[in-house]
């Protein structure tokens, strides 16, 4: 199998791998997939620096010190928005 492709949202991947041998595709994501839940990893995010009293821009040098890519400040009003 290869990795053929990444997609990105936020702190949740989808990583898209083929086959070299028959060519099937098989997608895999960086999350369990919860219907009833309705928690995703980057609501959580939002939600425990609301939590700790920080903002976007503190929240996003936490995790680039820690080299862990962030959302976009776009998702991040958006989940915001939500809670």
């Amino acid at each position: 199998m290869n990795l053929v492709n990444e997609i990105r949202s936020g702190f949740y991947s989808d990583f898209l791998f083929k086959c070299k041998m028959c060519n099937l595709e098989k997608k895999i994501s960086s999350t369990k997939f919860v219907p009833d839940s309705n928690w995703s990893i980057n609501k959580a995010a939002v939600s425990s620096s609301i939590a700790i009293g920080i903002g976007y821009t503190q929240l996003s040098e936490l995790f680039l010190s820690l080299i862990i890519m962030l959302l976009l400040k776009l998702k991040h009003r958006m989940q915001q928005k939500i809670l």
